[in-house]
């Protein structure tokens, strides 16, 4: 049985390296990178500059599990009383608190 993992080169802090995920990581990461309107590479350094002992790739995982935990959170939160989910784009940007930042500046 072959590896499910698929390797893609990617540009951490200006330098390319390469990672190694399952397509719907991949997809995953693509999918908070059109959301926050930044790129893989600029999602990747993020998590580069944030992580503590883990690999990259490790720490990509814990970010986009992060992510989606808190657009969960999130939508849970934001019901109207008769329980219909109000949400807004704006509001959907949730990377700053997926990373445990305050504010990230906009893209530029």
């Amino acid at each position: 049985m072959g590896s499910t993992l698929l390797s893609r080169n990617i540009v951490v802090s200006g330098h390319r390296t390469s990672m190694r995920l399952e397509p719907d990581m991949w997809r995953a990461l693509a999918d908070i990178a059109e959301r926050e309107g930044r790129s893989l590479h600029e999602l990747c350094t993020m998590v580069h500059r944030l992580r503590r002992r883990s690999s990259l790739t490790s720490a990509v995982r814990v970010f986009i599990l992060s992510y989606y935990r808190t657009l969960a959170r999130d939508l849970e939160r934001r019901t109207g009383g008769d329980g219909a989910l109000i949400a807004d784009a704006e509001a959907l940007r949730l990377l700053p608190r997926a990373l445990g930042l305050p504010q990230l500046p906009s893209p530029v």
